[in-house]
Formats: structure tokens, C-alpha cells, sequence
């Protein structure tokens, strides 16, 4: 979370006598009765929160801690977290008082036959972005107050060489601006592939154009990974086949090449095939 007082942790579990996953969401504890803590100090314990939530057959979680989230002038304050459950995505806010996970709005289904691949909350959690690789589509879903349910409010359809478009995404703080991931763009063979990172910026109401590409310069599978920054100036992306992460800087003024490489290419530690580096940005 923004504060750094929650994560989320996804594992294998057994559901049922299945083999499944499940979401855990832990909360740094100072002291006995102290929920409340505005930096983690050198003494305290991780706890988790509530019970466990169903993921099932897939790993895509986020948790977001709501900056106006005083209640009656307590010290009290919800955590958000959004779920990739097979072919939808659950929402879940935290309560004080029963002390347990409350659903917000009814699952929202977005693709019937596929699992979110990847999935972020805007920092006012009204604003959710789910990608499906499967089907090379990421959907922009918006909490609406009136109806007190979730609606899906535009629809991004990946390029016809952006393959796995929506393998990884990325939301700004304020919910204007995504990065997506496409690490099977461009030529090459089914394993060794360029790869291919979109931004996207709110153009209008509920309107999205592209105002940045970051294209692999030879076969990395770049955008394996992607982490934008909470003000959307900002990218960090993980080039898989070459175990390196790169980070960018949007310069609007900079003609067609509106981001910037910031420094060198960091090389990762281990050499990994399949994943390569995740990265994650404050």
C-alpha cells in the first residue's frame, strides 16, 4: 500500500480438497491496540487481516489504503484490495467494526472463459484496470456511487503484433494515465520477441489515447513487468529474456520520443528464462 502498513500475499491453498489460491492481506502492528501506525518503526510484527480471500487459479492482487479514510473522526481506516477469481474481479473493503472482508459491488465479470493476467487500483480505489492476455484486451472499470457497483467503461484492444497485450499493467495515482505490458510483440519466434510497453492517458471522459511506446530494441520480451510511478511520469519495465530492468521519463516535448531512457539498463542477478525481473516503483 501507499502508506507502506499493508501488503498482499497470494499462495497456493487448498480450497476445498482442490488445489487453488488464496489472498492474504497483512497489516504492520507497533504495539498491542495500535492498528494505526504512520511509519513502521523498528519494533512490531506483521498480522494478517481477516480471513482469507478466494483466487481462484489465478495470482492477481492489489491492495490500496484510502488517503480520506477517517471514519467519525477515528483513527479507524479502510484497505481496499481487487482480486483476479477466474473470469472476474472481486473488490473487497475492509471493516473496522465487524472486522472482516465486506464485498464492494456484485464480481464484475470481463471475460467469460479467461483469468485476469494482470490488475491495479487507482489511489482513490474508484478506478480499476484488469488486463487478459489471452485475449489481448484490458478493460478500465469505474466505481459507480449511484448504482454502488462496478462498471466497465472502456475497453483497449492490443495491437495486432502485441501479443500477450495485457500480460502486465500499471496505474497511475490518480487514475489518469496505465502502462501495459506486451512482452510477445513484434517478430520473432514464439520464446525470443522485442516485446512492447503502451501508456495510456485519459483523453475526454471515460476516453483513452496512446501517449507513449517502448519498443524491445532486439529479442528481450520487454514488458514482462511494468510499474508507473504514482504521478504517471515515470515507467519502470523488466526485459525478461535479458534479466534487465530499464525506467523512463515522459518528456512531452521531446517530438515522437516522449520517454526517455533514465540512466543505464540495470542487469538483474539471476538469469531467469521464463519471468525475468519484477519491478515495482515508490
Amino acid at each position: 500500500s501507499s502508506d507502506g502498513n499493508h501488503f498482499v500475499y497470494i499462495g497456493q491453498g487448498d480450497q476445498l480438497g482442490e488445489v487453488g489460491y488464496e489472498g492474504r492481506v497483512y497489516e504492520w502492528v507497533e504495539s498491542a491496540g495500535n492498528r494505526s501506525s504512520p511509519f513502521p518503526g523498528d519494533t512490531g510484527e506483521w498480522l494478517q487481516l481477516g480471513s482469507d480471500l478466494p483466487v481462484v487459479g489465478h495470482k492477481a492482487a492489489i491492495v490500496h489504503t484510502p488517503t480520506s479514510a477517517n471514519k467519525d473522526g477515528d483513527d479507524s481506516y479502510s484497505v481496499r484490495v481487487g482480486l483476479g477469481v477466474q473470469s472476474s474481479v472481486r473488490v473487497y473493503d475492509w471493516d473496522d467494526f465487524s472486522y472482516e472482508w465486506v464485498p464492494v459491488g456484485r464480481p464484475s465479470v470481463v471475460e467469460n472463459a479467461w483469468t485476469p493476467s494482470c490488475l491495479d487500483v487507482s489511489s482513490s480505489g474508484q478506478r480499476i484496470i484488469v488486463g487478459v492476455q489471452e485475449r489481448e484486451v484490458v478493460y478500465v472499470l469505474d466505481y459507480s456511487s449511484s448504482k454502488e457497483d462496478w462498471e466497465i467503461t472502456a475497453t483497449i484492444v492490443g495491437h495486432l503484433l502485441s501479443r500477450l497485450f495485457g500480460y502486465t499493467c500499471s496505474i497511475s495515482s490518480d487514475g489518469s494515465r496505465f502502462a501495459v505490458g506486451a512482452p510477445k510483440a513484434g517478430d520473432g519466434d514464439s520464446y525470443t520477441r522485442p516485446g512492447l510497453v503502451l501508456i495510456y492517458e485519459e483523453d475526454g471522459e471515460r476516453q483513452w489515447k496512446i501517449i507513449g511506446e517502448i519498443r524491445g530494441e532486439r529479442p528481450q520480451n520487454l514488458g514482462n513487468s511494468v510499474s508507473l510511478a504514482a504521478n504517471g511520469e515515470r515507467v519502470a519495465v523488466g526485459l525478461g529474456l535479458a534479466d534487465h530492468i530499464e525506467v523512463y521519463d515522459y518528456n512531452p516535448d521531446d517530438g515522437n520520443k516522449k520517454w526517455n531512457m533514465v540512466g543505464e539498463s540495470i542487469p538483474g542477478v539471476v538469469f531467469n528464462f521464463l519471468d525475468g525481473p519484477t519491478v515495482a516503483l515508490t
